[in-house]
Protein backbone atom coordinates (compact mmCIF):
# COMPACT_ATOMS: atom_id res chain seq x y z
CA UNK A 1 0.00 0.00 0.00
CA UNK A 2 2.77 2.35 1.03
CA UNK A 3 4.57 1.98 -2.52
CA UNK A 4 1.31 2.70 -4.25
CA UNK A 5 0.32 5.63 -2.49
CA UNK A 6 3.81 6.88 -2.85
CA UNK A 7 3.63 6.24 -7.05
CA UNK A 8 0.23 8.10 -6.69
CA UNK A 9 2.05 11.19 -4.95
CA UNK A 10 4.72 11.00 -7.55
CA UNK A 11 1.84 10.70 -10.23
CA UNK A 12 0.43 14.22 -9.13
CA UNK A 13 3.51 15.95 -8.82
CA UNK A 14 4.67 15.24 -11.98
CA UNK A 15 1.38 16.27 -13.38
CA UNK A 16 1.70 19.77 -11.59
CA UNK A 17 5.17 20.26 -12.65
CA UNK A 18 3.73 19.41 -16.62
CA UNK A 19 1.38 21.65 -15.58
CA UNK A 20 3.55 24.72 -14.85
CA UNK A 21 5.18 24.04 -18.07
CA UNK A 22 2.32 24.08 -20.00
CA UNK A 23 1.58 27.06 -18.84
CA UNK A 24 4.71 29.30 -19.30
CA UNK A 25 5.66 28.00 -22.49
CA UNK A 26 1.66 29.10 -23.56
CA UNK A 27 1.09 32.47 -22.30
CA UNK A 28 4.61 33.53 -21.61
CA UNK A 29 6.96 31.77 -24.17
CA UNK A 30 10.01 34.36 -24.44
CA UNK A 31 10.37 33.93 -20.68
CA UNK A 32 10.31 30.18 -21.06
CA UNK A 33 12.52 30.25 -23.94
CA UNK A 34 14.95 32.22 -22.11
CA UNK A 35 15.29 30.43 -18.79
CA UNK A 36 14.97 26.52 -19.94
CA UNK A 37 17.40 26.87 -22.34
CA UNK A 38 20.41 26.89 -20.41
CA UNK A 39 18.62 24.26 -18.21
CA UNK A 40 17.75 21.79 -21.28
CA UNK A 41 21.84 22.45 -22.48
CA UNK A 42 22.87 21.22 -19.08
CA UNK A 43 21.08 17.09 -20.04
CA UNK A 44 23.14 16.29 -22.50
CA UNK A 45 24.02 13.22 -21.97
CA UNK A 46 26.22 12.12 -24.65
CA UNK A 47 29.26 10.49 -22.76
CA UNK A 48 32.17 13.26 -22.24
CA UNK A 49 32.09 15.01 -25.53
CA UNK A 50 32.46 18.58 -25.80
CA UNK A 51 31.35 20.97 -28.89
CA UNK A 52 33.88 23.34 -30.56
CA UNK A 53 34.34 26.73 -29.87
CA UNK A 54 31.75 28.29 -32.39
CA UNK A 55 33.12 32.01 -32.99
CA UNK A 56 32.11 35.46 -34.20
CA UNK A 57 33.75 38.28 -35.32
CA UNK A 58 31.83 41.32 -33.83
CA UNK A 59 34.85 44.20 -35.47
CA UNK A 60 38.63 43.48 -36.11
CA UNK A 61 40.14 42.64 -32.61
CA UNK A 62 36.66 41.51 -31.26
CA UNK A 63 35.63 38.14 -31.46
CA UNK A 64 32.70 36.36 -29.14
CA UNK A 65 32.10 32.61 -28.94
CA UNK A 66 30.32 29.88 -27.15
CA UNK A 67 30.99 26.12 -26.26
CA UNK A 68 29.16 23.45 -24.79
CA UNK A 69 31.88 21.58 -22.29
CA UNK A 70 30.84 18.13 -20.71
CA UNK A 71 31.49 17.90 -16.68
CA UNK A 72 33.19 14.28 -16.23
CA UNK A 73 32.29 14.78 -12.50
CA UNK A 74 28.77 15.27 -13.47
CA UNK A 75 28.02 14.02 -16.86
CA UNK A 76 25.86 17.47 -17.06
CA UNK A 77 27.26 20.23 -19.88
CA UNK A 78 27.46 23.89 -19.10
CA UNK A 79 27.60 26.95 -22.18
CA UNK A 80 30.95 28.83 -21.78
CA UNK A 81 30.88 32.16 -22.96
CA UNK A 82 34.06 33.58 -24.71
CA UNK A 83 35.00 37.36 -25.56
CA UNK A 84 38.60 37.51 -27.24
CA UNK A 85 39.86 41.29 -27.26
CA UNK A 86 42.93 42.23 -29.16
CA UNK A 87 44.86 45.66 -27.76
CA UNK A 88 45.95 47.00 -30.69
CA UNK A 89 42.31 47.79 -31.37
CA UNK A 90 40.79 47.94 -28.34
CA UNK A 91 41.96 49.39 -24.85
CA UNK A 92 41.34 47.93 -21.36
CA UNK A 93 40.40 49.62 -18.05
CA UNK A 94 39.65 48.55 -14.29
CA UNK A 95 36.29 50.02 -13.10
CA UNK A 96 35.92 50.72 -9.54
CA UNK A 97 32.14 51.50 -8.22
CA UNK A 98 32.41 51.92 -3.94
CA UNK A 99 28.53 51.82 -4.90
CA UNK A 100 28.07 48.54 -6.03
CA UNK A 101 26.34 47.86 -9.40
CA UNK A 102 26.02 45.83 -12.29
CA UNK A 103 28.17 44.56 -15.25
CA UNK A 104 25.28 46.37 -17.48
CA UNK A 105 24.86 49.54 -15.80
CA UNK A 106 28.74 50.20 -15.30
CA UNK A 107 29.33 49.59 -19.20
CA UNK A 108 26.40 51.50 -19.78
CA UNK A 109 27.42 54.46 -17.62
CA UNK A 110 31.16 54.54 -18.44
CA UNK A 111 30.56 53.97 -22.23
CA UNK A 112 32.17 50.09 -22.42
CA UNK A 113 31.92 48.03 -25.32
CA UNK A 114 32.05 45.07 -22.40
CA UNK A 115 32.75 44.75 -18.77
CA UNK A 116 32.88 41.61 -16.56
CA UNK A 117 33.01 41.55 -13.17
CA UNK A 118 36.70 41.54 -11.25
CA UNK A 119 38.04 41.38 -7.62
CA UNK A 120 37.19 39.33 -4.47
CA UNK A 121 35.12 41.77 -2.29
CA UNK A 122 34.13 41.38 1.88
CA UNK A 123 30.80 41.73 2.74
CA UNK A 124 30.90 45.34 3.43
CA UNK A 125 31.65 45.34 -0.40
CA UNK A 126 35.08 46.60 -0.24
CA UNK A 127 37.48 44.77 -2.36
CA UNK A 128 39.83 42.73 -1.88
CA UNK A 129 43.75 43.07 -3.44
CA UNK A 130 45.32 45.45 -5.67
CA UNK A 131 43.60 47.80 -7.45
CA UNK A 132 45.15 50.26 -10.17
CA UNK A 133 43.37 52.70 -12.59
CA UNK A 134 45.49 54.59 -14.71
CA UNK A 135 48.87 54.09 -12.89
CA UNK A 136 47.23 55.15 -9.69
CA UNK A 137 47.07 52.85 -6.74
CA UNK A 138 44.14 53.23 -5.74
CA UNK A 139 44.34 50.11 -3.32
CA UNK A 140 48.03 48.84 -2.79
CA UNK A 141 49.09 45.30 -2.35
CA UNK A 142 48.12 43.88 1.10
CA UNK A 143 51.14 42.29 2.99
CA UNK A 144 49.69 39.14 4.95
CA UNK A 145 46.64 38.49 2.86
CA UNK A 146 46.19 36.77 -0.75
CA UNK A 147 50.03 35.37 -0.74
CA UNK A 148 49.13 32.51 -3.60
CA UNK A 149 47.03 35.35 -4.86
CA UNK A 150 47.91 36.99 -8.86
CA UNK A 151 47.74 39.81 -10.46
CA UNK A 152 46.11 40.42 -13.49
CA UNK A 153 47.87 44.02 -15.36
CA UNK A 154 48.84 46.18 -18.01
CA UNK A 155 51.88 46.59 -17.64
CA UNK A 156 54.15 48.66 -20.70
CA UNK A 157 50.08 48.26 -22.17
CA UNK A 158 50.49 44.47 -22.61
CA UNK A 159 48.62 42.19 -20.87
CA UNK A 160 49.99 40.35 -18.17
CA UNK A 161 49.11 37.71 -15.42
CA UNK A 162 51.80 37.09 -12.46
CA UNK A 163 52.36 35.61 -9.25
CA UNK A 164 51.63 38.32 -6.51
CA UNK A 165 55.69 37.72 -5.19
CA UNK A 166 56.76 38.28 -9.14
CA UNK A 167 54.80 41.48 -9.54
CA UNK A 168 56.24 44.57 -9.26
CA UNK A 169 54.68 48.14 -10.31
CA UNK A 170 56.77 49.57 -12.52
CA UNK A 171 55.22 50.17 -16.15
CA UNK A 172 51.67 49.13 -14.66
CA UNK A 173 48.50 51.04 -16.26
CA UNK A 174 45.78 49.08 -15.17
CA UNK A 175 45.93 46.06 -12.30
CA UNK A 176 43.48 43.90 -10.03
CA UNK A 177 44.35 41.07 -7.71
CA UNK A 178 42.38 37.85 -7.90
CA UNK A 179 43.17 33.71 -6.97
CA UNK A 180 43.57 31.19 -8.19
CA UNK A 181 45.52 31.31 -11.12
CA UNK A 182 44.78 28.49 -13.19
CA UNK A 183 47.73 28.25 -16.31
CA UNK A 184 50.78 29.83 -16.43
CA UNK A 185 53.26 29.09 -19.14
CA UNK A 186 50.81 26.88 -21.07
CA UNK A 187 50.49 24.44 -18.32
CA UNK A 188 47.90 23.81 -15.25
CA UNK A 189 48.77 24.79 -11.96
CA UNK A 190 48.32 21.87 -9.88
CA UNK A 191 47.10 21.65 -6.13
CA UNK A 192 44.50 24.45 -6.08
CA UNK A 193 42.19 24.69 -3.15
CA UNK A 194 38.46 22.87 -3.46
CA UNK A 195 39.40 22.17 -7.36
CA UNK A 196 36.31 19.87 -7.33
CA UNK A 197 33.98 22.64 -6.23
CA UNK A 198 31.25 23.30 -9.61
CA UNK A 199 29.52 26.71 -9.37
CA UNK A 200 29.50 29.46 -12.06
CA UNK A 201 33.07 31.05 -13.11
CA UNK A 202 34.47 33.94 -14.54
CA UNK A 203 37.95 34.83 -15.56
CA UNK A 204 40.51 36.47 -17.45
CA UNK A 205 43.42 34.38 -19.95
CA UNK A 206 46.56 35.59 -22.06
CA UNK A 207 46.88 33.95 -25.19
CA UNK A 208 50.48 33.40 -27.07
CA UNK A 209 49.59 36.27 -29.54
CA UNK A 210 49.07 38.63 -26.43
CA UNK A 211 44.84 38.47 -26.86
CA UNK A 212 42.88 38.66 -23.52
CA UNK A 213 40.11 36.02 -23.38
CA UNK A 214 37.53 36.44 -20.89
CA UNK A 215 35.63 33.52 -20.27
CA UNK A 216 32.35 32.94 -18.33
CA UNK A 217 29.86 30.56 -17.18
CA UNK A 218 26.57 31.18 -19.29
CA UNK A 219 24.25 29.86 -16.24
CA UNK A 220 22.46 30.41 -13.32
CA UNK A 221 22.11 26.80 -12.34
CA UNK A 222 24.96 24.84 -12.92
CA UNK A 223 28.86 25.77 -13.26
CA UNK A 224 32.23 23.80 -13.70
CA UNK A 225 34.83 23.13 -11.47
CA UNK A 226 38.74 24.27 -11.39
CA UNK A 227 39.84 21.11 -12.67
CA UNK A 228 37.35 21.12 -15.53
CA UNK A 229 37.93 24.77 -16.18
CA UNK A 230 41.65 24.11 -16.19
CA UNK A 231 41.09 21.63 -19.08
CA UNK A 232 38.83 23.55 -20.99
CA UNK A 233 41.49 26.24 -21.00
CA UNK A 234 44.36 23.83 -22.08
CA UNK A 235 42.35 23.69 -25.55
CA UNK A 236 44.97 24.01 -28.26
CA UNK A 237 42.56 26.40 -30.31
CA UNK A 238 42.85 28.67 -27.41
CA UNK A 239 46.65 28.69 -26.90
CA UNK A 240 46.04 30.06 -23.40
CA UNK A 241 49.20 30.93 -21.94
CA UNK A 242 48.14 32.08 -18.48
CA UNK A 243 45.00 32.14 -16.73
CA UNK A 244 43.02 33.82 -13.66
CA UNK A 245 40.10 33.41 -12.01
CA UNK A 246 37.61 35.88 -11.32
CA UNK A 247 35.32 36.35 -8.34
CA UNK A 248 32.88 33.58 -9.31
CA UNK A 249 29.57 32.30 -7.86
CA UNK A 250 27.07 35.38 -7.50
CA UNK A 251 29.35 37.68 -8.97
CA UNK A 252 30.16 36.24 -12.32
CA UNK A 253 28.49 38.45 -14.62
CA UNK A 254 29.25 39.84 -18.42
CA UNK A 255 27.68 42.65 -20.30
CA UNK A 256 28.76 43.45 -23.64
CA UNK A 257 27.28 45.73 -26.32
CA UNK A 258 29.00 46.45 -29.58
CA UNK A 259 28.49 46.82 -32.79
CA UNK A 260 24.23 45.64 -32.92
CA UNK A 261 25.53 42.85 -30.91
CA UNK A 262 24.26 42.84 -27.22
CA UNK A 263 24.37 39.76 -24.63
CA UNK A 264 24.09 40.07 -20.48
CA UNK A 265 25.03 36.83 -18.04
CA UNK A 266 23.37 38.52 -15.36
CA UNK A 267 24.92 37.98 -11.75
CA UNK A 268 23.19 37.54 -8.77
CA UNK A 269 24.63 40.23 -6.71
CA UNK A 270 25.79 43.37 -7.65
CA UNK A 271 30.06 44.07 -7.66
CA UNK A 272 32.75 47.02 -6.87
CA UNK A 273 34.95 46.17 -9.47
CA UNK A 274 34.96 44.94 -13.05
CA UNK A 275 37.36 45.23 -16.45
CA UNK A 276 35.56 47.13 -19.17
CA UNK A 277 36.81 46.84 -22.74
CA UNK A 278 36.34 50.05 -24.90
CA UNK A 279 36.99 51.34 -28.03
CA UNK A 280 39.92 52.93 -29.25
Amino acid sequence: MKEKSKLKEYFWRLLFLAIIIFFLWYFFPTFFIKNMKPILSTANFKKFSHSRIQWQQLSEGLEIGDILWKNKQTGFSTTIFLLRVNLDFFSLRVLYNKLLTTAKEIAASEGAAAAINASFFDPNGRPLGLIVQNRKIVQPLPRLSMKNSGIFCLKYARPQILHRNAFASEGVVEAIQSFPRLINHGQPIKDIKNDSEITRRSGVAVDYRGRLIFYITDTQLSGISFSELQNFLMLPELNVKSALNLDGGRSSQLYIDFNNYSKEISGLSEVPVFLGIFSK
